[in-house]
Parts: structure tokens; C-alpha cells; sequence
């Protein structure tokens, strides 16, 4: 299989890209994640987007694929990214509690060949059961908070937040599989 890059360094990215065995570099992205976008479902893909640009134009690689992803979360209109300390998670978690959110991860993938980069974004409905003091303490203790947007992870501990998901587990831990596997075969790369 051709070698792609990744232009993320989660390593929740690199374990899925791993599963289907694809070959990869992971290049760090340099670009400003601030955003000005009155439709928060949309700030993923966009970006997404500036992630794999960054790429494009500071790096010198020879890969044909530059794939680069961001994961956040909606609830009543407001944009839940990663939280800036152990105080801002517990007060995520808080709000979470018995209710449901929309985690968008929206993917840009770029073909450095044709110059063509096509984005895409994907919901997947998460809905929390109703949390004690003593479930989000605890959640916190675990430090599985850190550097996850909406400061939980679903494919670990913090499954055990959770009481049902609507869509795509993979988009709730960052990559959706099935729009990477499409876009890459729409674009000619052979998975055998």
C-alpha cells in the first residue's frame, strides 16, 4: 500500500489508520485553530482543511495523500473543543450529564497529484446518562480528560459516561473510516 501522511498527532488518528493498516508519517500541522464560523457544525471541516494546507506548504514530503481530520462538539450552540484545564472538563461533563450532543469530525484529504482536496464532515449523536459528583470526579481522576475534545474518550473509560450513540463510533474518537476508505478510492489509492 502507498504511504500517506497524517496531519495530526493524535495518537486516537494513528491507532485507526493502523487498523486498516495503512502506511503513514504523521507530520505535525502549523496552522491557527482559531475560527470566526457562525455555524459551528462547520468549524471542523474548515479546520480539517487549514490542517492539510499547512502541510502542503511547509513540508517536503513525496506522498501522494495528506489526510487531516478535527473533532469537536456541539450542544444548544456551543462549540466544545478541548478543555484548558481539569476545571473547564468537570464543567463540560457537568453539562453533558443526561443529555445529547453532536461530535463532528469533519476530514480533508488532500491529493498532492491533482491538487484537488476534499472535505468532508460527519455527526454522530453521543448521549450521556444522567452523572453523580462521584461519576465525573472520578472520570477526572483517570486524566483521560486531557487532550480529547469535550475532555472525554469514548473508546475508553469514558465509555462507561455514555448511554447510547447515534452514527459512527469512529467519529466520536476522530477519523470516520468509512469517509477516509471512500475518499481514498474515489482518488485511486489501492488498499491491496
Amino acid at each position: 500500500m502507498e504511504k500517506i501522511i497524517l496531519a495530526s498527532s493524535s495518537p486516537r488518528r494513528r491507532q485507526l489508520l493502523n487498523l486498516f493498516e495503512i502506511p503513514f508519517d504523521v507530520k505535525k500541522p502549523l496552522c491557527d485553530e482559531t475560527f470566526t464560523e457562525k455555524d459551528l457544525e462547520k468549524v471542523p471541516e474548515i479546520l480539517a482543511s487549514r490542517k492539510v494546507h499547512s502541510i502542503l506548504q511547509n513540508y517536503d514530503f513525496s506522498e501522494r495523500f495528506v489526510i487531516g481530520a478535527d473533532t469537536a462538539i456541539v450542544l444548544e450552540n456551543k462549540f466544545y473543543g478541548k478543555p484548558k484545564d481539569i476545571q473547564e472538563a468537570r464543567t463540560f461533563l457537568k453539562e453533558f450529564s443526561g443529555r445529547t450532543q453532536s461530535v463532528i469530525t469533519g476530514i480533508a484529504v488532500a491529493n498532492a497529484s491533482t491538487k484537488k482536496i476534499i472535505q468532508r464532515s460527519c455527526r454522530t449523536e453521543v448521549e450521556f446518562k444522567k452523572l453523580s459528583e462521584s461519576d465525573i470526579e472520578w472520570y477526572l481522576s483517570t486524566n483521560e480528560w486531557q487532550d480529547a475534545a469535550g475532555g472525554y474518550k469514548i473508546q475508553e473509560k469514558g465509555s462507561a459516561l455514555i448511554k447510547r450513540i447515534i452514527g459512527n463510533f469512529d467519529t466520536v474518537v476522530g477519523l470516520p473510516m468509512f469517509e477516509i476508505y471512500d475518499i481514498l478510492t474515489e482518488q485511486g489509492y489501492s488498499f491491496v
